[in-house]
């Protein structure tokens, strides 16, 4: 499990980055088409940048080592 500093940081980051980049307008526009744009996923997962899945990889491969409640908090705020 990642420290609640981490967590909280990168939670911030995440509603920051949608805020501006996904709009509700946008979200639904995407859903109704039942899209994710390539742009949108390389940005999140770009390690220079938002780098999500970093808190789901182990500490010993570079990752954050985030736990079930990490997956948790992250997956309900991409809801």
């Amino acid at each position: 499990m990642i420290s609640a500093k981490t967590l909280k940081l990168s939670l911030k980051s995440l509603r920051e980055f949608a805020r501006k980049r996904l709009p509700d307008q946008e979200l639904i526009a995407l859903d109704e088409r039942d899209e994710c744009p390539l742009d949108i996923v390389r940005h999140m997962c770009s390690p220079d940048k938002l780098g999500i899945q970093l808190l789901f990889i182990p500490e010993e491969y570079g990752g954050f080592g985030g736990g079930a409640f990490d997956v948790y908090a992250v997956c309900e705020d991409l809801f």
